[in-house]
């Protein structure tokens, strides 16, 4: 990995210093407190981008544009389309010219009609690194993270549907023994050094916006959190059992008082992810493999058990099945090409009549997904069987 790359190699450089001429101890102790910092700025950053950006579609359309015999400047211009309960919707527009960004922040609590709100961290602040997610919680709650490759990450909370907004901390700050109704779930590594980091699952207080480390969760590694309930109404992560490469899943039925884990059945090659998704007792999951396709798996009695189902072709999808109300299953992958399973199929197939997306999404309201070439829309789902537009105000 790059970062271990990174621990040898200055490693290498100080055997080599200290070969030659032996520093200063305060000084060698000095530089490593240094770097240690480094590390842990560096790595909580890029998995906070990670783990948010996972959870919304990005709509980005780049260009390039020169100005006379100066540097090349560019102009990118990014919607961000966040769904929360049914109907609220809400959008955040990025509009970035090297080395800044504006911002501009729009809410439509009926779904329909789009009301301009303020942004929690100012233009002048933003700049092009700079890459906020704004995640809706239960009614009117939401938060919104900030996020650069140069700076600490901050969070800010807002109790109105974003018409004003509190800064509050970013770091995770104790632990809550249940998941509220309406919060959502992340898998953050915590750790000081690389080597040591842990996924474990955090919650966020809806009181006051913060994270809280959640107990009582299962003691799985590589966890994957699916952010909001899934289909059935329980909350689900993944992982693998302690000391080996087997996949499970987990859930909870009564808000992390308790946790029933699940063997999936073997697959061959190195999985990297799943996602469960379903309505009622008959549960899918999606394996994402590092490379080649991905394995779907069945369960009928609500993820106590899984049992193959097929393959998804292609490179691996990219989010989780779209579970029609009617039995069937829609896979999208990251190729852009659809995939299309129905009872009595023997595996997938393409699908050329379904519903032109490229990215899906599960959300508290149904599926979202981006539309291809599309700067500013995307299609949501209720039932994963119809789907209606939706454009950013």
């Amino acid at each position: 990995m790059p970062e271990q790359l990174d621990h040898r190699l200055s490693g290498l450089r100080e055997w080599l210093g200290a070969a030659v001429s032996q520093p200063d101890l305060d000084v060698v102790l000095g530089r490593a407190r240094a770097r240690r910092t480094r590390r842990r700025v560096q790595l909580a950053t890029v998995l906070v981008v990670v783990a948010a950006t996972a959870t919304v579609p990005i709509l980005r359309v780049p260009a390039v544009a020169p100005v006379g015999d100066r540097s090349p400047m560019w102009v990118e211009e990014t919607y961000q389309i966040a769904v929360g309960d049914a109907p609220r919707l809400y959008a955040l527009r990025l509009q970035c010219l090297a080395p800044r960004c504006q911002m501009d922040l729009r809410a439509a609590p009926d779904g329909k009609t789009w009301e301009a709100r303020p942004t929690p961290v100012r233009d002048r602040e933003a700049t092009t690194d700079y890459r906020p997610v704004v995640t809706p919680l239960r009614g009117d709650l939401l938060v919104a993270d900030s996020m650069s490759l140069t700076t600490l990450p901050r969070r800010f909370f807002s109790t109105d549907s974003g018409r004003t907004w509190s800064e509050v901390a970013a770091q995770i700050k104790g632990s809550q023994p249940r998941i509220q109704p309406g919060t959502v779930l992340e898998a953050r590594c915590v750790g000081h050094e690389l080597e040591a980091c842990v996924t474990r699952v955090t919650v966020t207080d809806l009181g006051s916006g913060e994270r809280r480390f959640l107990t009582g969760q299962p003691n799985l590694y590589d966890i994957s959190a699916q952010r909001v309930p899934a289909g059935d109404g329980n909350w689900w992560i993944s992982g693998t059992l302690p000391g080996s490469t087997t996949w499970v899943t987990s859930v909870t039925r009564d808000n992390g008082a308790t946790w029933e884990t699940a063997e999936l059945a073997p697959v061959p090659g190195v999985v990297s992810g799943v996602e469960v998704s379903g309505w009622g007792s008959t549960m899918y999951a999606v394996l994402r493999m590092r490379t080649g396709p991905s394995y779907v798996q069945r369960s009928n009695d609500d993820g106590r058990s899984w049992t193959r189902l097929g393959t998804v072709p292609d490179t691996p999808t990219a989010g989780p099945l779209v579970v029609g109300r009617d039995g069937s299953l829609l896979a999208v992958t990251h190729a852009g090409r659809r995939f299309r399973w129905s009872p009595g199929m023997p595996d997938f197939a393409p699908d050329a009549a379904g519903p032109e997306i490229d990215s899906v999404r599960w959300t508290r309201s149904g599926y979202l997904a981006t539309i291809p070439g599309q700067t500013r829309q995307a299609r949501l789902s209720a039932d994963g069987i119809g789907w209606q537009d939706v454009r950013a105000g």
